[in-house]
């Protein structure tokens, strides 16, 4: 039996995925203002708090100023890596920011309904677990 929550999340993904992304080429350079974030997870939802899976490495994000990217979080894509246009957030574990201050929608904790959003400065770190939800870049 299928989770209907699941279902839900998945609906407002691919709903809300166009609204952040007016060009999509500018996603792949990297202005003053954008932000870029480093990011790790597990390719599953056990694996304790900032102990990301090797398998899966480490994957980036570019958003460009007053752009926000929406994440995949259903389970089924736990072990795919992100390709360029799919972004997949389950089990996120790590996250650095390397570009301007980066906001994260996280939902915390495994089976967890809470929300939290955390604004990752150039070079800090932060340890998690929980699904990456979006990514935000606000406007300088």
């Amino acid at each position: 039996m299928t989770n209907p929550l699941r279902k839900i999340t998945i609906l407002l993904v691919v709903a809300m995925v166009p609204l952040g992304a007016s060009d999509p080429a500018a996603t792949e350079s990297e202005p003053q203002n954008a932000c870029v974030l480093e990011y790790q997870r597990a390719d599953n939802m056990w694996a304790p708090e900032g102990v990301p899976s090797g398998a899966l490495g480490v994957e980036n994000i570019t958003v460009q100023a007053g752009q926000t990217r929406l994440f995949i979080t259903d389970w089924q894509y736990e072990k795919k890596r992100n390709d360029g246009s799919n972004y997949y957030g389950s089990h996120l574990r790590l996250a650095t920011g390397r570009g301007s201050p980066t906001r994260l929608h996280v939902k915390t904790g495994p089976g967890s309904l809470d929300h939290k959003w955390v604004t990752l400065a150039r070079g800090m770190r932060e340890s998690f677990q929980g699904d990456l939800m979006e990514v935000n870049c606000p406007k300088t």
